[in-house]
């Protein structure tokens, strides 16, 4: 009797608990707003869950979680209906690995439990690839010259340049500077001075390394390398620059043309003494040229002009054997580097001969250095003693072809006339700069046209014609001309002063 009360009683809960769940439905969650995987930080402002019947507020926020790399995010929750949206007091930001919690404690209002612990991964790092170090440059070690000058390691990933110095450690330490090339896959380090001689240098990179997505190293990345003693003698290139242009790489034996401003240098492929370099660098024929080295990196040496090169200079740079390393070795051979001074846009300004009327228009007096102390005569007619007359002086001077002009503030500033004893008073009224074929000039190239010092001129010829007002006088004396400091459009200066006394008669 007692066995078949029990199988009545089983029976009956058997069909109470299948009615229930008829009756009462499982309480599931239907949807996640977010998906697994990679999620835009800039889209993600909050967390929407739908669940299948409405949760009770209190069960639910004890059974919530939300991890951001490992720390627990706070946030308030706001409820409707099947809905519960979850939003972050903090913002969602880039390159955190999110975990989203929900555990089986959540009820509804009739005690119905959370079928099961739902769980959702989401990262808003584009990839989760760790970086990794492909190569270093001294590799494992490898012996290198205390000198070396770069040393170089490539990622797998871009680097961020930020942890590079909380990074890298060497031992023992040096100092150094660093640039991240090839979109940040690529290191190069650059120490400040020479390594210690005969020195093993441990180098290490921690996981303090990060990459874009701030993935680090998965473990420390550890080499090592050498410092063996210098026994190789230094090497250099020569290379010149002018005129703030882009520097010009000198051969040796071959010609090379310099120009104004010009600053030739002397790149070593090591420290150099610099006591070694002051009597083994030299100009024949010799320029007056100041040779300086680099204080700081005591690899370069430079090589200025107090004074430019005459124009058309032809001679050589001789760079004698025997420049020294801090090693003590030394180049072992004299080079010769040829160089001259006939680039056309850097031809100076050239003064050829002055032309002053002393009549009509057509009446010219000729004025040059080889015409120093002629007499000059004034006619009466022409020119009345104690009246003022005008006149015209024409200074005919050559540029470079690549010129255009001279420059009229040159003109007006560097042309002087200047009488001795009264004997004349000459006044400087306009000046003008015209080109030789200018048609003002018409008149002017008829009369000088067969003067010879002018027709196998064959540069550009420019004009400067001065308006003058003259007073004559009785007395004898001697006129001054004077022409210096002319500047054409490029730059180019007259380089000699100018100067012609001519007698007044």
């Amino acid at each position: 009797m007692h066995y078949y009360k029990l199988a009545l009683a089983g029976i009956l809960f058997t069909i109470i608990l299948s009615c229930a769940n008829e009756l009462l439905p499982e309480l599931e969650i239907v949807e996640i707003s977010v998906p697994n995987g990679f999620v835009h930080a800039e889209k993600l402002n909050e967390i929407k869950i739908v669940f299948s019947q409405e949760p009770k507020k209190a069960t639910l926020e004890n059974s919530f979680s939300l991890l951001g790399n490992g720390a627990l995010l706070r946030g308030r929750f706001s409820y409707a209906g099947k809905t519960v949206t979850f939003i972050p007091f903090k913002q969602f930001t880039k390159n955190v690995d999110y975990e989203l919690l929900v555990t089986q404690n959540v009820e509804t209002s009739n005690g119905i439990s959370l079928d099961k612990k739902y769980t959702r991964k989401f990262s808003t790092r584009k990839e989760l690839v760790p970086p990794r170090v492909k190569a270093t440059v001294p590799s494992c070690g490898e012996i290198v010259l205390p000198e070396i000058c770069e040393l170089q390691v490539d990622f797998s990933e871009p680097i961020l340049s930020n942890c590079i110095f909380e990074a890298i450690d060497f031992n023992p330490p040096f100092e150094y500077l660093h640039l991240l090339e090839e979109n940040g896959c690529v290191l190069h380090i650059f120490p400040k001075k020479n390594l210690r001689m005969n020195t093993t240098y441990l180098f290490t990179i921690k996981q303090d390394l990060v990459d874009y997505s701030e993935n680090k190293l998965t473990e420390p990345y550890r080499t090592f390398f050498l410092t063996g003693q210098d026994m190789l003698a230094p090497d250099y290139t020569v290379s010149c620059s002018f005129d703030e242009e882009e520097s010009v790489t000198l051969t040796e034996n071959i010609n090379t043309q310099i120009g104004n401003n010009v600053k030739i240098k002397l790149a070593f492929d090591e420290e150099i003494s610099e006591a070694s370099i002051a009597s083994r660098i030299f100009f024949y024929p010799n320029l007056d040229a100041t040779i300086t080295c680099n204080k700081e990196s005591h690899r370069e040496v430079i090589i200025s002009f107090s004074q430019q090169p005459a124009w058309q200079y032809n001679g050589s740079l001789i760079i004698e054997n025997g420049i020294s390393d801090t090693a003590g070795n030394r180049t072992q051979e004299t080079r010769k580097y040829p160089i001259s001074v006939n680039m056309e846009k850097f031809r100076p300004v050239i003064v050829h001969k002055a032309f002053i009327e002393t009549g009509c228009e057509k009446d010219l007096f000729a004025i040059a250095p080889q015409y120093n102390y002629t007499d000059l005569i004034l006619p009466a007619e022409w020119f009345p003693q104690n009246e003022t007359v005008t006149s015209v002086l024409y200074v005919v001077v050559s540029v470079s072809n690549n010129a255009k002009t001279i420059s009229h503030v040159s003109a007006m500033n560097g042309i002087t006339i200047s009488p001795t004893n009264m004997c004349v008073t000459i006044r400087m009224r306009s000046v003008d700069v015209l080109s030789w074929d200018d048609s003002l000039l018409d008149t002017f190239r008829t009369v000088v046209e067969k003067d010879t010092d002018l027709n196998f001129l064959d540069k550009k010829k420019i004009v400067i014609r001065i308006k003058l007002e003259v007073e004559n006088t009785l007395d004898r004396g001697i006129i001054e001309y004077t022409v210096k400091d002319l500047r054409d459009d490029l730059g180019n200066t007259s380089n000699n002063v100018w100067k012609v006394f001519i007698n007044k008669g």
